[in-house]
């Protein structure tokens, strides 16, 4: 849950991460978390809202993309507003732009599954902040720094471009 301030559309945690001592790789970040978040509307053919976590501790960034009008995107089981689907879920090692929305370095790694929910008033096609509560599950093949799960939670997260 967010339980820092927020500034310019990013929220802060404070929270730790489960970290593998042995192989000093995260392997789950179900608990607790040092993260901060934004989000961001972007207007186009297809409306889109961008949802970014910059994870502290393990120096890594999750990234949920919002489509509007939704298709059908299993197999994330992420409730959303009405109309509104998950276009894309995926992580990236490295913090650099994260925030920013610069594309995430590569690789990034998509979650395997996905489930949660994402909420907002209805205030019309763009939310002025969001809230959401998701779980999300990765398979890290070679890539040791890919945790097996990453936890999502932000209350009231500002959403740029629609202030």
């Amino acid at each position: 849950m967010s339980t820092g301030t927020s500034t310019t559309g990013v929220t802060s945690t404070d929270t730790d991460t489960d970290t593998d001592t042995d192989t000093g790789t995260t392997s789950d970040t179900d608990g607790p978390e040092d993260a901060d978040y934004a989000a961001r509307f972007v207007a186009g053919g297809l409306d889109r809202v961008f949802i970014r976590k910059a994870e502290k501790i393990s120096a890594l960034c999750t990234e949920i993309a919002l489509v509007w009008p939704a298709f059908d995107n299993e197999p994330y089981m992420i409730t959303t507003p009405e109309e509104w689907g998950i276009e894309h879920v995926s992580i990236a090692e490295g913090l650099a732009g994260c925030l920013e929305f610069q594309p995430l370095d590569p690789p990034a790694v998509a979650a395997n599954a996905g489930a949660g929910t994402i909420t907002w008033l209805d205030q019309g096609l763009c939310p002025p902040t969001l809230s959401l509560n998701v779980t999300l599950e990765f398979t890290a093949g070679d890539l040791l720094w890919v945790p097996t799960k990453d936890q999502l939670t932000a209350l009231d997260l500002p959403v740029e471009n629609c202030q």
